[in-house]
């Protein structure tokens, strides 16, 4: 993990040896603690003070860089790579830490009162993986009587999104949200400035107008729309097929066309998923701004987007995405980009094993924290290391209490 690490830091510029150094100690020690990874838990499994941990959290580190030098280098260059952003609600308690306010928490579908997290993440289609590239903490604004804090979020996720995008690989031209970003703001920013198609979600009473493709009669202006689009009726749309769903073992056809959206101002392409359960039909509406796209694409763009919830509970749960003890803004995003660049770390080493075996965060803690305790124990006794650690048993010993064995690390 150390030469991958090192590998990585050294193509970057402005980083020093003692920041470097760090660095490498972090991963390490994230991947290998129990318990809350706050600084003082951290400190324990090593030789690094929590006052130097604290410190470091206050210096600037370019983990987008480190994000998409890892992801360049170590995904295959043949994977289907497209992006995406969606928010997270971050426990925090006390009073004084910045950014503290109401946001939605989707676990208790409501509002509570705490710290938001928005991920940018590359997502690869056909492994169903997916990559944090930047974690940034969303601020509550200062309320004022012509301003809503709606609008406020939505605009700290727009210029969040268009500063990643602005760093991606030319190869990537999508961007995968949730229903949530069905707004014009929104949807407008990314169309004009990034090089990126949105493929997301809306709801099923979304104003859409059919688009007017006859012949024009008449003076007067030109007809531009020819009636509203209704999901429950889909007689003007085109059939693209029927694909199977694994995971609720139906069926679902796919059903296309192009209209336009009042909301967003603009013609989309929209794709309705029909599935038949029994005597019931439910009926899901997609969309996407690419209006060459096809609607098998547009399904499997979408169904890839639930990665990065994936990547909120592996990192709330296993690298301390929520334990952190600082109050500052700078310290707090610190510790969020640190958070998702171990979880990036864990998938590279898991994916460069040549058996393929299913993703297991929890093996890879458990390998680490076997790792730094014999080393710990080798340190303090004269024996041999370079023997044992080439014996089979040193091997078996890393990968006790792991679901997979892991000794390829």
């Amino acid at each position: 993990m150390i030469e991958i690490i090192s590998k990585i830091v050294d193509q970057m510029a402005v980083v020093c040896k003692p920041q470097k150094t760090f660095i490498c100690l972090l991963m390490k020690y994230i991947l290998a603690a129990h318990g809350k990874l706050n600084f003082r838990n951290l400190s324990r499994y090593g030789h690094t003070s929590e006052k130097t941990i604290s410190r470091n959290f206050e210096k600037a580190f370019d983990s987008v860089a480190f994000n998409l030098l890892l992801i360049e280098q170590y995904v295959p260059q043949k994977a289907r790579l497209i992006a995406g952003f969606d928010p997270s609600f971050i426990e925090k308690s006390g009073r004084h830490t910045e950014g503290l306010g109401k946001y939605w928490n989707g676990s208790a579908g409501c509002a509570e009162k705490g710290l938001e997290v928005g991920l940018f993440s590359v997502i690869d289609v056909d492994k169903k993986d997916a990559y944090a590239v930047s974690a940034k903490q969303t601020l509550e604004s200062e309320k004022t009587s012509s301003d809503k804090s709606e609008d406020t979020r939505v605009n700290q996720y727009l210029e969040h999104t268009i500063e990643c995008a602005a760093r991606l690989p030319l190869s990537i031209k999508l961007l995968v949200v949730d229903a949530y970003f069905y707004k014009q703001k929104y949807v407008q920013g990314i169309k004009k400035r990034t090089n990126l198609h949105i493929v997301s979600k809306m709801r099923n009473d979304a104003n859409l107008r059919y688009i007017f493709a006859g012949e024009q009669l008449g003076r007067g202006r030109p007809k531009k729309f020819d009636g509203k689009f209704d999901i429950n009726d889909i007689s003007r749309l085109s059939c693209e097929g029927t694909i199977e769903d694994k995971e609720i073992k139906e069926n679902i056809d796919l059903y296309s066309g192009i209209v336009h959206s009042v909301v967003l101002e603009m013609s989309v392409k929209v794709v309705v998923l029909e599935i038949k359960r029994k005597e019931k039909i439910s009926r899901i509406l997609l969309y996407s701004t690419d209006l060459e796209l096809s609607a098998m694409d547009i399904h499997l763009f979408y169904a890839s987007r639930f990665q990065i919830e994936f990547q909120f509970r592996d990192a709330k749960q296993f690298t301390g995405l929520a334990d952190c003890q600082a109050r500052t803004t700078i310290k707090l995003n610190y510790h969020f980009n640190a958070s998702f660049m171990a979880l990036n770390l864990a998938k590279i080493f898991h994916h460069s094993t040549p058996e393929k075996k299913p993703f297991s965060m929890a093996s890879i803690k458990a390998y680490y924290y076997n790792e730094t305790l014999l080393e710990s124990f080798l340190s303090n006794s004269d024996l041999n290391q370079t023997l044992i650690k080439r014996s089979e048993a040193y091997k078996l010993a890393l990968s006790f209490g792991t679901i997979h064995d892991l000794a390829f690390l």
